[in-house]
């Protein structure tokens, strides 16, 4: 049986590289839809439309262009190339005549693991059961029912430094697959609200996650955690940048993600 975020995140083929899916309201906020959920449909159409078991997805980019409405929406997907060692799938999401996101994923086949090293290791927290349940953000926007987060660094009360670590999963047991860790990679507040009470959030423009395993990973289970590192360095210009890390609880790192937000203002 399939899991409610998987539900919530399907496709259907419409045949010529289309796809129908629908923007569930759980998973939305003020403005619109969480950008890790818009995310996650168009990486699964392009897992759909590549329709290749040998081949993973390793890198993953979006661009999320404007806020979908709740109900339904369209996915054109186009294999650019699909060779023996990569695959490289590009997809749009409409809403009637309106572009509301595009994204690029590239697919590659199992490697031989050539002189693998780590300069980064997994954060030193406590176990799940032992941190904070207790929410950090100043808001609570409503898709987070979705997650069971549990932090382990301080409120974002303005005065910190810009880095949220914490442990989470669904509420609703679900594999960390790459649709999965799409989504949750987008489902932590901005680290920047550590540091200023002027602004707001960040409006993702451009979301990349790279993973770094084939998933999901023997160190996970669906009903267990996995712990997420996320810190912005820099704010300029009306810019912020979010690096985050996702780490199995036994310190395998399943993905990294970029994104890059414009800066809100406080109403």
């Amino acid at each position: 049986m399939s899991s409610e975020f998987e539900r919530d995140t399907a496709v259907v083929g419409v045949g010529d590289g289309g796809y129908e899916a629908t923007i569930v309201e759980r998973w939305t906020n003020t403005g619109g839809p969480n950008g890790g959920f818009t995310a996650a449909l168009l990486l699964r159409t392009a897992i759909a439309h590549l329709d290749d078991t040998t081949m993973h997805p390793r890198s993953f980019t979006a661009h999320l262009i404007g806020a979908p409405a709740v109900g339904p929406c369209e996915l054109t997907a186009i294999t650019e190339r699909h060779g023996r060692t990569a695959g490289f799938v590009s997809v749009r999401l409409t809403q009637g005549d309106r572009i509301m996101a595009t994204a690029s994923t590239v697919f590659v086949g199992r490697r031989p693991a050539l002189e693998p090293f780590t300069q980064r290791a997994i954060p030193e927290v406590s176990t799940p059961a032992l941190t904070n349940r207790r929410d950090v953000r100043r808001e609570v926007p409503s898709y987070i029912a979705n997650y069971d987060q549990r932090f382990a660094t301080p409120p974002l009360t303005g005065n910190g430094v810009a880095k949220v670590i914490g442990w989470t999963r669904f509420v609703n047991a679900q594999p960390f697959d790459a649709v999965a860790i799409v989504a949750i990679a987008d489902s932590f507040p901005p680290p920047v609200l550590a540091r200023t009470y002027n602004v707001a959030g960040a409006l993702t423009l451009d979301y990349t996650v790279h993973f770094r395993t084939e998933l999901p990973a023997a160190a996970t289970s669906a009903d267990g955690f996995v712990l997420m590192e996320t810190e912005s360095n820099f704010c300029q210009e009306g810019l912020v940048e979010e690096d985050g890390w996702i780490w199995a609880p036994d310190g395998t790192l399943l993905a990294q993600a970029r994104q890059l937000g414009l800066m809100l203002p406080t109403s």
